[in-house]
């Protein structure tokens, strides 16, 4: 080769290694289009293939391809990759925790929990999304099932006590009672009122009856304490301040809920039944018009309803795998081991709970087809991709609410969530 054709061919190469790269960029923004769109996932895929083959050592473009063949079914390949991508960088836990998405995909879910614990690294402090996932992968490996109810309890405490920035609302609410509040929200939207009346109601009665008590409870205890001593000595001052606390947060979303289901009954034409809720509401020391304006936004409401559907589950999941011997429970709790009440459950503690989370999916998959996303904070690519996949979280959840009815020994209940599985167009092989 003359040095003419040489200095040539140099001064080409660097430039047809950067087109090499401009255009396996331009064909993963193309297959994350596919993705995201109506389109089969192996068009996505394809095109993923080819930008992996144009740019080999892209690492987002190789991670990407390895989940996206785990979705397929095509869990090998994925590994495959993620082998080789471990080979090159053994500390990188992006590593991890796409080969434990593909474990996941092939059910071995030892393997797993093995990789995503690794994918977490050292650190001590996890968010809340950290320890959700742990103690899902947890339960699906039937693995320490009591730290997974810790895991999950720790991330549902966290979110609940930031819940007000996040869900842009003033009130400070348990996630179950938030997670009513939204999907009644959205029933006024979506023509849902009375599945969502039947839930608040449900709710409303619980919570009615818990506050009595508790009131009963906090009269009692103050009797008893001022025969003793006045003040009250430091250890029964507390007692008596978490009981007061408690009473509170029990009164705000007894009020909260009543006001949701008040809105609900004069959309359906119920205004007897509104007015009954607004003297209730009085009655505990709120004015109706100031607790309508601390409910949250359509947009809150939607946010919130994604939450309960991840965080609700895993919880419903990991009670329904939990031990249900009540003697245990109550031994454990007399012998002082703590957080005992979170070593054992009960088919009604997992219902509860997964109950809800379907519920949420449910709400939001109607949500999607409403005027609700009609908002500049919402793409259209993430309407799209939630259209997609809003059908197969909905079949997972009901797939966990099945389990748990079967172990409970409700084979009617299991069988109707499994026509609704089949309805969706699934088969339980493909969920997971």
């Amino acid at each position: 080769m003359s040095m003419r054709f040489l200095v040539l061919a140099l001064a080409i190469l660097p430039f047809s290694f950067g087109c090499r790269e401009e255009s396996a960029k331009w064909k993963q923004a193309r297959a994350n289009i596919l993705y995201t769109s109506a389109a089969p996932i192996k068009a996505a895929i394809a095109e993923l293939e080819s930008a992996n083959e144009l740019s080999p050592e892209d690492n987002n473009i190789k991670l990407q391809l390895a989940r996206l063949y785990a979705e397929d079914g095509q869990c090998e390949l994925g590994i495959g990759l993620c082998n080789e991508y471990l080979k090159l960088h053994p500390n990188d836990i992006r590593g991890y925790d796409t080969r434990a998405t593909c474990w996941r995909f092939l059910g071995k879910f030892d393997r797993a929990l093995a990789d995503y614990k690794k994918s977490l690294g050292d650190h001590i402090s996890r968010s809340p999304g950290e320890l959700n996932n742990l103690a899902y992968f947890r339960g699906l490996a039937e693995q320490e099932i009591n730290k997974a109810a810790l895991d999950i309890q720790k991330a549902i405490t966290e979110v609940e006590t930031g819940q007000g920035q996040a869900w842009g609302s003033p009130l400070m609410l348990p996630l179950r009672v938030r997670t009513l509040i939204s999907a009644g929200m959205i029933s006024r939207h979506v023509n849902r009122h009375q599945v969502a009346i039947g839930h608040l109601s449900q709710k409303i009665d619980q919570y009615d009856s818990t506050l009595a008590k508790l009131q009963e409870n906090l009269k009692a205890n103050v009797t008893d304490e001022s025969q003793f001593e006045f003040p009250f000595g430091k250890v029964a001052e507390r007692s008596l301040l978490n009981s007061r606390a408690r009473i509170e947060v029990q009164k705000t979303s007894l009020a909260a809920m009543l006001a949701t289901r008040a809105l609900i009954f004069e959309d359906f034409g119920k205004p007897a039944k509104a007015d009954r809720d607004r003297i209730r509401i009085r009655e505990l020391g709120f004015e109706f018009p100031a607790m309508v304006k601390k409910l949250p936004s359509d947009f809150a409401c939607l946010n919130s309803l994604d939450v309960a559907s991840t965080y609700l589950d895993t919880r419903g999941f990991v009670l329904g795998r939990q031990s249900w011997n009540t003697a245990s429970s109550m031994s454990a709790k007399i012998a002082g081991i703590a957080n005992a009440d979170l070593l054992y459950s009960s088919y009604k503690e997992a219902l509860s709970d997964l109950d809800l989370a379907v519920l949420s999916s449910q709400f939001s998959q109607l949500a999607l087809e409403s005027s609700l996303y009609n908002t500049p904070e919402i793409s259209s690519e993430q309407i799209a991709q939630r259209k997609k996949y809003s059908a197969r979280t909905t079949a997972v959840l009901l797939h966990h609410r099945k389990e748990v009815h079967l172990r409970g020994g409700n084979k009617a209940a299991a069988a109707k969530d499994q026509e609704q599985i089949d309805s969706l167009g699934f088969k339980d092989s493909s969920l997971f």
